[in-house]
């Protein structure tokens, strides 16, 4: 078994997606505001746990991991295992945490920001002291303005009560806080001759040297005590059961083992090339993934790599019932989720009542068709115009079966991880022409489909152009969330004949990507010979 995991709910050290706001403006400025959106962001690792024999050797490798770390770290000074050198020691000593990268990345984070964090220290006179006097030095004295001594400002605090009279203090003490004030109030802005900038700059000067003086003498080391504290943390943190996650993934896999991923892919595969059916058109798909949804996360994971982590908050927000999650393997859902939304409100649909495929079909409807434009060529355009009319247009991977076995199973197998996104992918057709993608590129400008294999070819070669109307949501446009597909080109230009088409307006007719198949049995399809090739100008 490959994946296991653990989920947790309302940890307050979720990571921000700050990209997200850029790729799905359309999304959060949506104005469904009445839905009652209740979200509780859930993030999946592995839970070490440090007392008792584990069953699998999966959750052993979060605790092989910690000790192993220990090992080769002990005794070291903190200040150097940062989270750079986590992942470093991870994949040095061939640690395998688990096949999701979220759960490592966020197992991670919370193992380096517990070694990180300081343990309370004590601070004497002396060390004080010592302290102030850098910070005078330094700030006082990179202006040649004398201050009284470290010794006598002491002197001073405490017959002010700001300090006690025997000092011994936390590092982070308030008594801290205390001396930064007392510097600013009585060394620097009784100045009045001073401006305020050299004022501000004397005051950061002392804080940033005193601070480095107590640091430096601070050596804090990976020993016994910061183990013990990691491993307390992680126990403290809101989990719920990795067991019982475990039990569940196991019993929906032996309850499956009739009808694995390859006989579903199978099956979406022999559908469309015979009944014309593309797989996420085909019920079958969201009945299998159903059937996983234990993993479902996984799979969204792996589809939207860390974006995974918004999908899923998006989808809280919705309100939908949790079983329409799986309509979330569809990218084009997610880049129209916004509509989605605006349809079940409309309709007053009750998502705990439909199922997923009734609910995506009723919204493909409810979105109607578009009419796209591709253009292909081929040294016998009047043969490749009667095959597509018969066959209609299949994606490059469609040329060898499993290859397209295998890109249907990229969408519906809960258990294979990838370093492939569906970004990724799409770029992947974007910059490799050639590439056995499962995209087929069209737009929704005649004159771009018409030029496009004229750019490649010679400028008088015929071009074959495909008009389709094909549903709506079985397009992926650059926009909502896919809005930054391509910003490298957001300052281009491209110019057909006397018709120009600038990226940054239009990239959402320019190019449209088609998953798997391009119907064209109700097509018009053309032989153009007069489209002049179409050119690129950046500006």
């Amino acid at each position: 078994m490959k994946i296991n995991s653990l989920q947790f709910v309302g940890y307050n050290n979720i990571k921000k997606h700050t990209n997200i706001e850029k790729k799905h403006n359309n999304y959060l400025n949506t104005e469904n505001k009445s839905v009652n959106l209740v979200s509780y962001p859930q993030i999946y690792y592995l839970l070490p746990s440090f007392k008792g024999e584990q069953k699998n050797q999966e959750f052993k490798n979060f605790e092989n991991f910690i000790d192993s770390l220990y090992q080769s770290g002990k005794g070291e000074n903190l200040k150097y295992i940062d989270y750079s050198k986590l992942k470093h020691f991870r994949d040095r000593k061939g640690l395998p945490l688990s096949s999701s990268r979220k759960m490592n990345e966020e197992f991670l984070c919370v193992v380096a920001g517990k070694l990180a964090e300081k343990r309370p220290q004590q601070i004497n006179e002396e060390l004080l002291t010592k302290a102030i006097q850098k910070g005078f030095d330094k700030s006082f004295g990179h202006y040649n303005y004398e201050v009284c001594s470290a010794k006598d400002f002491i002197s001073h605090l405490k017959q002010t009560k700001v300090l006690d009279e025997k000092i011994s203090m936390d590092e982070e003490s308030s008594q801290i806080n205390a001396v930064y004030d007392a510097v600013n109030d009585e060394l620097i802005e009784c100045h009045d001759e001073w401006s305020e900038p050299r004022k501000s700059r004397i005051y950061f000067d002392f804080i940033e040297n005193f601070q480095a003086e107590l640091e430096k003498n601070y050596v804090q080391l990976f020993d016994e005590q910061r183990l013990e504290s990691v491993k307390n943390v992680l126990k403290q943190e809101p989990f719920l059961s990795f067991e019982k996650k475990l039990e569940r993934i196991e019993a929906q896999k032996n309850s499956n083992l009739n009808y694995t991923v390859d006989d579903c892919a199978y099956d979406l595969y022999n559908d469309l090339i015979e009944n014309k059916i593309s797989p996420f058109e085909n019920p079958k798909t969201y009945s299998f993934v159903t059937k996983n949804d234990e993993q479902l996360d996984f799979l969204l994971e792996k589809i939207y790599g860390t974006d995974e982590e918004f999908v899923s908050e998006m989808f809280d927000k919705s309100g939908f019932d949790k079983k329409q999650k799986v309509l979330l393997v569809d990218p084009a859902i997610v880049n129209y989720f916004d509509d989605l939304v605006k349809y079940v409100n409309e309709k007053n649909i009750d998502t705990k009542e439909i199922e997923p495929y009734e609910l995506r079909k009723g919204f493909s409807n409810y979105l109607g068709t578009e009419t796209v434009y591709r253009g292909l060529y081929s040294k016998s355009p009047q043969d490749l115009a009667q095959k597509l009319k018969k066959d209609g247009n299949y994606a490059a991977a469609f040329q060898d079966k499993q290859k397209a076995i295998n890109a249907i199973k990229y969408f519906i197998d809960t258990d294979e991880s990838s370093d492939e996104t569906i970004y990724s992918r799409i770029i992947d057709k974007i910059k490799s022409r050639n590439t056995k993608s499962e995209f087929i590129s069209a737009t929704s400008i005649y004159d771009i489909a018409a030029s496009v294999p004229k750019h490649v070819f010679h400028p008088e070669t015929p071009v074959v152009v495909v008009k389709s109307e094909v549903p709506k949501l079985s397009l992926i446009k650059q926009e909502n969330y896919f809005h930054s597909m391509q910003t490298s080109q957001l300052h281009r230009v491209l110019y057909v004949g006397n018709n120009k088409y600038p990226y940054d307006q239009r990239m959402k007719e320019i190019e449209i990507f088609i998953p798997f198949y391009l119907p064209t049995n109700n097509s018009e399809i053309l032989i153009d010979t007069s489209t002049p090739n179409l050119m690129w100008l950046d500006y």
